[in-house]
């Protein structure tokens, strides 16, 4: 019994690395997001002290570097993300189950729709949702090793 649980879980984690690649780059875009905030800030204070009439030079330079380098990995992060989609998608298409199982780990794993959600929607009830999902993460555990 333990070890059947354990082996869920390694279907559930390989399941949820999708959700874990969208997080990560949405993460990375409000990072990229609050750099850019403020690298306007930091313009707009620049521009006033210029003209304001003192010489003080005020390098940002190397704050347009750092938002380069957080614009680059959030590219990377967002391919990272479809990628990861596309292989859990292929992999819940290729199951030799029936489409109603394919249809909850869809639900629940690409769309990211919670349990009560994916019961209303199909018009199952929840523990059918949840016998479904157990049939679903045995073929992906299958499917995987």
């Amino acid at each position: 019994m333990r070890k059947d649980k354990e082996n869920l879980e390694i279907a559930k984690r390989y399941l949820d690395s999708v959700r874990e690649a969208k997080l990560n780059a949405i993460a990375i875009a409000y990072r990229v997001k609050e750099l850019k905030t403020t690298s306007k800030k930091l313009i707009a204070v620049y521009q006033m002290e210029s003209v304001g009439g003192n010489n003080k030079k005020m390098d940002i330079s190397d704050y347009i570097v750092r938002i380069d380098e957080e614009v680059n990995k959030q590219l990377k992060a967002m391919q990272i993300y479809a990628k990861k989609e596309q292989e859990v998608k292929e992999c819940i298409d290729n199951l030799e189950v029936e489409d109603k199982v394919k249809r909850v780990l869809s639900m629940r794993y690409l769309s990211f729709l919670k349990w009560a959600d994916i019961a209303s929607t199909c018009n199952y009830s929840l523990n059918h949702v949840y016998r479904l999902h157990v049939l679903g993460l045995n073929s992906v555990l299958i499917k995987i090793k």
